[in-house]
C-alpha cells in the first residue's frame, strides 16, 4: 500500500527549508511555527508584521482552541512527530509563540 503524500506540507517544507538554509534548526522551527500560527490564527496580517516569540497564543487565536489544535497538528505533520495527547488546557501549556517553538525544537532534537 502506498504512502499518502500531503503536497501542501511538502511545498511548505521546501519553501521554509530554502528560507532557513544554513541558518540552523532553531530558525527553521521558528519559521514553521510562525507560518502555521499565521495560517490558523484570527489575524489577517503577514507574520513579519506582528509575530515574535513573545506573542500570546491565546490572543492570536482569541481563545479558539480548535484553531490552535489545527496549527499544532500541522506542525506535528511537518516535523514528522508522533501524535500528542491534547490536554484540556493546551492554551495554558503554550502561552507564547516561543513556548510552542521550544516544544517543537525539543521534540525534533531528540
Amino acid at each position: 500500500m502506498g504512502e499518502i503524500i500531503d503536497f501542501e506540507i511538502n511545498k511548505t517544507k521546501k519553501l521554509l527549508q530554502a528560507m532557513s538554509w544554513n541558518k540552523g534548526l532553531e530558525y527553521e522551527v521558528f519559521l514553521t511555527v510562525v507560518n502555521f500560527v499565521n495560517k490558523y490564527s484570527n489575524y489577517e496580517q503577514y507574520p513579519d508584521d506582528f509575530l515574535t516569540t513573545e506573542s500570546s497564543l491565546c490572543e492570536l487565536y482569541k481563545g479558539d482552541s480548535r484553531r490552535f489544535i489545527a496549527t499544532f497538528d500541522e506542525l506535528l505533520q511537518y516535523w514528522s512527530l508522533d501524535a500528542f495527547t491534547y490536554r484540556p488546557d493546551e492554551m495554558e501549556q503554550f502561552k507564547t509563540v516561543g513556548d510552542l517553538c521550544e516544544f517543537i525544537d525539543l521534540r525534533v532534537s531528540q
